[in-house]
Protein backbone atom coordinates (compact mmCIF):
# COMPACT_ATOMS: atom_id res chain seq x y z
CA UNK A 1 0.00 0.00 0.00
CA UNK A 2 2.80 2.53 0.76
CA UNK A 3 4.75 1.69 -2.43
CA UNK A 4 1.13 2.87 -4.43
CA UNK A 5 0.19 6.14 -1.68
CA UNK A 6 -1.54 8.43 -4.17
CA UNK A 7 -4.61 10.66 -4.21
CA UNK A 8 -6.56 10.28 -7.47
CA UNK A 9 -7.59 13.76 -9.17
CA UNK A 10 -11.26 12.58 -8.89
CA UNK A 11 -11.07 12.57 -5.26
CA UNK A 12 -10.98 16.13 -4.97
CA UNK A 13 -14.35 16.06 -6.90
CA UNK A 14 -15.62 14.13 -3.57
CA UNK A 15 -13.19 16.17 -1.11
CA UNK A 16 -14.92 19.58 -2.58
CA UNK A 17 -18.36 18.48 -2.24
CA UNK A 18 -18.01 17.50 1.22
CA UNK A 19 -15.93 20.55 2.05
CA UNK A 20 -18.94 22.41 0.75
CA UNK A 21 -21.41 20.27 2.95
CA UNK A 22 -19.22 20.95 6.05
CA UNK A 23 -18.26 24.12 6.01
CA UNK A 24 -21.62 26.18 4.40
CA UNK A 25 -24.12 23.43 4.63
CA UNK A 26 -24.30 22.81 0.92
CA UNK A 27 -23.61 19.66 -0.95
CA UNK A 28 -22.40 21.86 -4.26
CA UNK A 29 -19.50 22.02 -5.81
CA UNK A 30 -19.92 25.67 -6.56
CA UNK A 31 -21.64 27.03 -3.83
CA UNK A 32 -25.40 28.30 -4.95
CA UNK A 33 -25.10 25.89 -7.89
CA UNK A 34 -27.32 22.86 -6.94
CA UNK A 35 -25.64 20.00 -9.48
CA UNK A 36 -24.57 16.43 -8.05
CA UNK A 37 -21.12 15.90 -9.60
CA UNK A 38 -20.36 12.68 -7.68
CA UNK A 39 -21.73 9.20 -7.53
CA UNK A 40 -20.78 8.41 -4.12
CA UNK A 41 -23.23 9.80 -1.66
CA UNK A 42 -22.18 7.98 1.45
CA UNK A 43 -18.07 8.50 1.03
CA UNK A 44 -19.08 12.26 0.66
CA UNK A 45 -21.25 12.51 3.67
CA UNK A 46 -18.18 10.58 5.44
CA UNK A 47 -15.90 12.78 4.85
CA UNK A 48 -17.72 15.79 5.43
CA UNK A 49 -18.58 14.49 8.80
CA UNK A 50 -15.10 14.12 9.48
CA UNK A 51 -14.13 17.73 8.23
CA UNK A 52 -16.68 18.80 9.94
CA UNK A 53 -15.23 17.26 13.39
CA UNK A 54 -11.60 18.92 12.39
CA UNK A 55 -10.32 16.17 10.25
CA UNK A 56 -7.95 16.88 7.16
CA UNK A 57 -10.00 15.57 4.08
CA UNK A 58 -7.45 14.09 2.04
CA UNK A 59 -5.66 12.68 5.34
CA UNK A 60 -8.98 11.49 6.81
CA UNK A 61 -9.63 10.02 3.20
CA UNK A 62 -6.44 7.66 3.57
CA UNK A 63 -6.84 6.73 7.26
CA UNK A 64 -10.87 5.14 6.41
CA UNK A 65 -9.51 3.50 2.93
CA UNK A 66 -6.89 1.54 5.34
CA UNK A 67 -9.32 0.94 8.04
CA UNK A 68 -11.61 -0.70 5.51
CA UNK A 69 -9.00 -2.39 3.85
CA UNK A 70 -8.34 -4.18 6.87
CA UNK A 71 -11.80 -5.07 6.92
CA UNK A 72 -11.99 -6.12 3.67
CA UNK A 73 -9.59 -8.59 4.27
CA UNK A 74 -10.80 -9.51 7.14
CA UNK A 75 -14.92 -10.18 5.76
CA UNK A 76 -12.81 -12.07 3.01
CA UNK A 77 -11.10 -14.57 5.53
CA UNK A 78 -14.38 -15.19 7.20
CA UNK A 79 -16.42 -15.43 3.79
CA UNK A 80 -13.29 -18.08 2.54
CA UNK A 81 -14.58 -19.86 5.79
CA UNK A 82 -18.43 -20.00 5.48
CA UNK A 83 -18.91 -22.80 3.71
CA UNK A 84 -18.76 -26.14 6.22
CA UNK A 85 -16.22 -27.95 6.29
CA UNK A 86 -13.35 -29.26 9.05
CA UNK A 87 -11.31 -26.65 10.64
CA UNK A 88 -7.73 -27.13 8.82
CA UNK A 89 -9.19 -26.59 5.50
CA UNK A 90 -10.96 -23.70 6.80
CA UNK A 91 -7.83 -22.11 8.33
CA UNK A 92 -5.91 -23.00 4.79
CA UNK A 93 -8.51 -21.16 2.68
CA UNK A 94 -8.18 -18.19 5.05
CA UNK A 95 -4.77 -18.18 4.29
CA UNK A 96 -4.77 -18.21 0.97
CA UNK A 97 -7.63 -15.83 0.48
CA UNK A 98 -5.46 -13.39 2.40
CA UNK A 99 -2.84 -14.10 1.19
CA UNK A 100 -3.89 -13.87 -2.97
CA UNK A 101 -5.66 -9.96 -1.29
CA UNK A 102 -2.42 -9.19 0.40
CA UNK A 103 -0.42 -9.62 -2.94
CA UNK A 104 -2.94 -8.08 -5.43
CA UNK A 105 -1.47 -4.92 -6.58
CA UNK A 106 -4.70 -3.50 -7.83
CA UNK A 107 -6.36 -4.01 -4.12
CA UNK A 108 -3.07 -2.24 -2.93
CA UNK A 109 -3.27 0.69 -5.21
CA UNK A 110 -7.16 1.40 -4.46
CA UNK A 111 -6.23 1.42 -0.74
CA UNK A 112 -5.22 4.91 -1.28
CA UNK A 113 -6.41 7.35 -4.16
CA UNK A 114 -8.65 9.06 -1.79
CA UNK A 115 -11.72 7.91 -3.71
CA UNK A 116 -14.85 4.85 -1.96
CA UNK A 117 -13.39 2.29 -3.51
CA UNK A 118 -12.67 0.37 -0.01
CA UNK A 119 -15.87 1.91 1.58
CA UNK A 120 -17.46 -0.30 -1.32
CA UNK A 121 -15.64 -2.89 -0.96
CA UNK A 122 -15.96 -3.49 2.41
CA UNK A 123 -19.37 -3.31 2.50
CA UNK A 124 -20.29 -5.57 0.26
CA UNK A 125 -18.09 -8.29 0.90
CA UNK A 126 -19.28 -7.70 4.48
CA UNK A 127 -23.10 -7.86 2.94
CA UNK A 128 -22.21 -11.02 1.26
CA UNK A 129 -20.57 -12.53 4.16
CA UNK A 130 -23.90 -11.60 6.43
CA UNK A 131 -25.94 -13.32 3.10
CA UNK A 132 -24.37 -16.30 3.18
CA UNK A 133 -24.02 -16.91 6.21
CA UNK A 134 -27.56 -16.62 6.84
CA UNK A 135 -28.55 -18.91 4.62
CA UNK A 136 -25.88 -21.24 5.66
CA UNK A 137 -26.59 -21.39 9.42
CA UNK A 138 -30.03 -21.71 9.32
CA UNK A 139 -30.47 -23.00 13.06
CA UNK A 140 -31.83 -20.31 15.24
CA UNK A 141 -35.05 -18.53 15.89
CA UNK A 142 -37.21 -17.32 13.14
CA UNK A 143 -36.26 -13.29 14.94
CA UNK A 144 -32.43 -14.85 15.07
CA UNK A 145 -32.81 -15.22 10.58
CA UNK A 146 -34.32 -12.18 10.73
CA UNK A 147 -31.84 -10.42 12.40
CA UNK A 148 -28.99 -11.84 10.28
CA UNK A 149 -30.68 -11.21 7.03
CA UNK A 150 -31.88 -7.77 8.05
CA UNK A 151 -28.42 -6.82 8.64
CA UNK A 152 -27.26 -8.06 5.80
CA UNK A 153 -29.50 -5.91 3.80
CA UNK A 154 -28.50 -3.21 5.87
CA UNK A 155 -24.56 -3.62 4.85
CA UNK A 156 -25.56 -4.00 1.54
CA UNK A 157 -27.79 -0.77 1.16
CA UNK A 158 -24.60 1.14 2.09
CA UNK A 159 -22.99 -0.20 -0.12
CA UNK A 160 -25.89 0.79 -2.52
CA UNK A 161 -25.29 4.57 -0.88
CA UNK A 162 -21.35 4.72 -1.64
CA UNK A 163 -21.73 3.50 -5.57
CA UNK A 164 -24.41 2.91 -7.97
CA UNK A 165 -23.63 -0.49 -8.71
CA UNK A 166 -24.06 -1.38 -5.02
CA UNK A 167 -27.83 -1.46 -6.00
CA UNK A 168 -27.17 -3.48 -9.07
CA UNK A 169 -25.20 -5.99 -6.36
CA UNK A 170 -27.41 -6.00 -3.80
CA UNK A 171 -30.30 -7.38 -6.15
CA UNK A 172 -28.11 -9.88 -7.87
CA UNK A 173 -27.52 -11.70 -4.38
CA UNK A 174 -31.48 -10.89 -3.66
CA UNK A 175 -32.31 -13.21 -7.15
CA UNK A 176 -29.89 -15.71 -5.99
CA UNK A 177 -31.33 -16.08 -2.73
CA UNK A 178 -35.05 -16.28 -3.96
CA UNK A 179 -33.69 -18.72 -6.75
CA UNK A 180 -32.24 -21.02 -4.09
CA UNK A 181 -35.85 -21.05 -2.14
CA UNK A 182 -37.40 -21.78 -4.81
CA UNK A 183 -35.01 -24.79 -5.77
CA UNK A 184 -34.78 -25.79 -2.63
CA UNK A 185 -38.98 -25.75 -2.44
CA UNK A 186 -39.60 -27.37 -5.36
CA UNK A 187 -36.69 -30.13 -4.18
CA UNK A 188 -39.21 -30.90 -1.31
CA UNK A 189 -42.19 -30.70 -3.29
CA UNK A 190 -41.04 -33.56 -5.60
CA UNK A 191 -39.68 -35.77 -2.65
CA UNK A 192 -42.67 -35.32 -1.00
CA UNK A 193 -45.12 -36.29 -4.39
CA UNK A 194 -42.78 -38.16 -5.69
Amino acid sequence: VWSYLFLNDDAYISFRYAAHWAEYGEVTYNLGERVEGYTNFLWVALLAAGHRLGADIPLLSYVLSLILSLGTLIGSALFATTVEVDEQSKKKRALVVLALLAVSPSFACWTSGGLEVQLFTACFTLGTVLSVQAWMRPNGSRMQLAWRGGLAGMVLALAAMTRPEGVMFFGLIGLYRLGWIFVKKSRLTLLEYG
